[in-house]
């Protein structure tokens, strides 16, 4: 006859919230162990398994690999705190410290992470075009890897290579980045309609501008009808506009009339009327609509 000699310490999660031991007698030395004995206790062990939850887990021994995709896909993909993007030049832009979760990884970032033309996916710098900010989808750890990509990210904020969305900006006429013209997307999606504010100067014989440059692309004309032509791709339609002159009285201005030239695909004009213009007075341009992001 033989003899097995079983010794069991087993504990495990029964119930949500507690942590419910499992345990069992010790058979005597040299005591029979008869299948009555051996299946109840086999029994008992894989219906407390079956049961388990999560509750008697300890540190370093849950890993994201054990964890459903499908019903943590909230926790793997939807995590931004922090990552603002903003312009540092006319060829950097910086993202802020930030923790984030892009393509079921986890990032906590230590400082902020330079972004540049070295990130761009595909191609060269290209003048007068909008481009987008992603976190590449092989970021992990303490390493956020940016992308820079002419390609839309689509409503759930990743494109179709599960890189995640962080910021759109325009790269200017002069292949210089317009860092005023970056704009968040978690600030996009949150806005269906933006307002953006922006002043231009009139010279002698041509415009400038001043300040809050984000949808404009340039301002052309004489006085008293010009045209401030919007970003290519901005705007989703034509917006309302406004304009009027700052710091003289005397000075008044408003808007004729809003066209497409060439439709949405070119760049949308808004046409100005000036009366009393005067050199170098400044105007500002108040435009709101539903942008194309």
């Amino acid at each position: 006859m033989k003899y097995l000699i079983i010794f069991l310490l087993l504990s495990f999660k029964l119930y949500a919230g507690t942590c419910t031991s499992v345990s069992r007698t010790d058979l005597a030395a040299n005591a029979t162990l008869t299948s009555s004995e051996y299946n109840t206790s086999l029994n008992t062990i894989y219906t407390a398994h079956n049961a388990f939850d999560g509750g008697c887990v300890t540190d370093g021994t849950l890993e994201k690999g054990a964890l459903l995709s499908t019903d943590f896909s909230p926790l793997f993909k939807g995590i931004t705190r922090g990552c603002m993007t903003y312009g540092d030049s006319a060829s950097t832009l910086s993202i802020e410290k930030c923790l984030l979760s892009v393509n079921t990884n986890f990032v906590a970032t230590t400082g902020e992470t330079a972004v540049n033309w070295t990130h761009l996916d595909t191609g060269s710098e290209a003048a007068s075009t909008l481009y987008y900010v992603y976190a590449s989808s092989a970021s992990t750890g303490s390493t956020l890897t940016p992308i820079i990509s002419t390609t839309k990210w689509n409503d759930d904020g990743y494109d179709s290579s599960n890189n995640k969305a962080m910021a759109v900006f325009y790269n200017n006429g002069s292949a210089n980045i317009a860092t005023s013209t970056v704009y968040q997307f978690e600030e996009l999606k949150k806005n269906n309609l933006i307002t953006t504010i922006e002043s231009w100067r009139w010279g002698a014989s041509d415009w400038s501008y001043v300040a809050g440059k984000r949808s404009i692309d340039y301002c052309s004309g004489t006085s008293p009808t010009f045209g401030c032509y919007f970003i290519t791709g901005f705007w989703q339609s034509p917006p309302t506009c406004t304009v009027k002159g700052v710091g003289d009285a005397d000075v008044y201005a408003q808007t004729l009339t809003e066209s497409e030239a060439g439709g949405l695909a070119g760049p949308t004009v808004v046409l100005i009327n000036i009366g009393n213009a005067n050199t170098d007075t400044e105007y500002q341009v108040t435009c709101t609509g539903k942008h194309n992001f």
